[in-house]
């Protein structure tokens, strides 16, 4: 997988369209969609997820740095839980 479009996204309405398009600066990153092409109106939430993945993916990079400075302790459930997560989470967007 090749690196993604550096952040930050926004979101943007296309006027001519009605789709939501997530834009990176100039460069565009994707169309979420039509409103009502689909029957489903949750395209705007989707727009604003999909916009704000290159800071979640900075912030699950900083959590983890932070919840493996933290010491060791095996019998930490919750943390070692919190860690796996944050790991599945970074991978998942790295297409890993």
């Amino acid at each position: 997988m090749s690196a993604h479009t550096p952040g930050p996204w926004k979101v943007l309405a296309d006027t001519r369209t009605g789709a939501v398009d997530v834009w990176s600066g100039a460069r565009f990153v994707c169309t979420v969609g039509v409103p009502g092409a689909s029957g489903d109106e949750s395209i705007e939430p989707d727009a604003a997820l999909i916009a704000a993945a290159p800071d979640l993916l900075a912030a699950c990079k900083a959590a983890l740095s932070l919840v493996e400075s933290l010491p060791y302790d095996p019998t930490d459930r919750q943390t070692l839980r919190i860690n796996d997560q944050i790991e599945a989470a970074i991978a998942k967007a790295e297409g890993r």
